[in-house]
């Protein structure tokens, strides 16, 4: 990403205290009023223009994958073959980014902070969740995205550390003669106006959503204040939901109708959302056929295997501490001394291939969202716990792991 080159801008920049003093101003507008009048206000306050931007270039714009996700509850309708049903909503309330009545496409940087954006709509093992992947195809011109992250972490360690320090280095060459107290006043201005843009909740929705319908509706295109020399369909800022270490993007709605395609849609039931993680299980994989969406069935194929080995650990912990051994060899003794195979052991506790190649096709269904659609073929371990007294050379063994192979993907 590179900064947008603008003319020379003019404004003023004031001590903390006036800004303090402006944004408790600022706070207390009316939520009814209208999204112009809230942004001359704005303007009036704070004499700032939002003008700044980086450009995305064709090789950027080529990598550009966006994730949306949308919940299917009990009563909802959906159609799974017309690519607007994964698209912004027909009728949007008012949210973070877009008036009521606007409509702008929300997305994320991964599948999962997008599910986490509705994780309110998500009931674990009921509700239906589609994550589709966007992609920016045949733009004609470098797009300039407008960026919301002043005052967080500047890193190359996270998406949102990228960003930040991508925002920095823009507003540095932006205003290159400016230093002290100034500067910092200045950067004391910009984290204060994230912070309100990202509050939690509703409260300032009326604020943050003026903000996007002035740089959509009042700044870009021909008719706009810029006259078109400006074109910035795109937002990005952090994500509240994963508590600002993540990427969220909202999109001007013409760019979306001319620029995006639709790569794959993947159907899941979700069954767990704690900590930043998520548990699901795959239902199937939709892609783009014309302009209908064709779907395919996830399948996994498990095939015991005819290795002649195993793992066998004195370790509780699944999948630690793990030894290699002949499963065919009398290596293992029990509590009566008796020298036993791994096998032997298997008969004697009634465990067959088929209930280890079952727990292997459960492990695999909660492992990786993007799979692909093309089966492939892949090793992974089932495990069982020994609770008897088993040892193998006066080590007990607590965990014996069986290698399968199987094939995973949609068909």
């Amino acid at each position: 990403m590179t900064a947008q080159k603008f003319p020379d801008i003019h404004f003023k920049v004031y001590p903390k205290k006036v800004y303090d003093k402006r944004f408790e101003e600022l706070k207390k507008l009316r939520k009814g009023l209208p999204p112009n009048e809230i942004s001359k206000i704005s303007r009036e306050l704070f004499d700032f223009p939002m003008t700044f931007g980086m450009l995305m270039g064709k090789d950027e714009l080529k990598d550009f994958s966006i994730y949306r996700a949308r919940a299917v509850n009990k009563g909802d309708f959906i159609d799974e073959t017309d690519p607007s049903h994964f698209s912004y909503a027909p009728s949007p309330k008012k949210l973070r980014c877009n008036v009521k009545g606007q409509q702008v496409f929300y997305g994320a940087r991964d599948g999962g902070t997008a599910m986490y954006e509705i994780k309110k709509k998500i009931i674990p093992n009921k509700t239906i969740v589609y994550v589709s992947r966007w992609a920016i195809k045949d733009c004609p011109f470098e797009p300039s995205m407008h960026m919301i992250f002043h005052g967080l972490p500047e890193n190359n360690d996270s998406h949102v550390g990228i960003m930040a320090s991508a925002t920095g280095r823009g507003w540095t060459s932006m205003i290159q003669n400016m230093e002290g107290e100034p500067l910092d006043n200045l950067n004391h201005y910009l984290k204060a106006f994230q912070e309100i843009f990202t509050y939690p909740g509703t409260k300032y929705y009326h604020l943050s959503s003026a903000y996007i319908h002035e740089i959509f509706e009042n700044m870009d295109g021909k008719n706009s204040a810029t006259k078109g020399k400006i074109s910035m369909p795109i937002v990005a800022y952090p994500s509240v939901a994963r508590n600002k270490e993540a990427v969220n993007f909202v999109f001007k709605k013409e760019f979306v109708d001319n620029f995006f395609c639709l790569q794959q849609v993947d159907k899941m039931i979700v069954t767990s959302m704690k900590d930043g993680r998520i548990g699901y299980k795959p239902i199937s994989k939709g892609v783009l056929v014309g302009e209908k969406i064709e779907w395919s069935n996830f399948q996994i194929k498990v095939s015991a295997s005819d290795y002649d080995w195993a793992f066998i650990s004195d370790n509780e912990e699944i999948g630690q501490n793990l030894m290699k051994v002949n499963r065919n060899d009398a290596i293992l003794q029990d509590r009566e001394n008796n020298k036993i195979s791994i096998n032997e052991y298997l008969s004697r506790t009634g465990v067959s291939y088929r209930t280890l190649i079952d727990g292997v096709t459960q492990m695999t269904k909660d492992d990786k969202i993007d799979i692909p659609i093309e089966p492939l073929k892949k090793e992974t371990m089932s495990f069982i716990e020994v609770h008897e007294e088993l040892y193998w050379k006066k080590n007990r063994v607590k965990q014996i792991g069986f290698p399968f192979w199987y094939k995973i993907g949609y068909q």
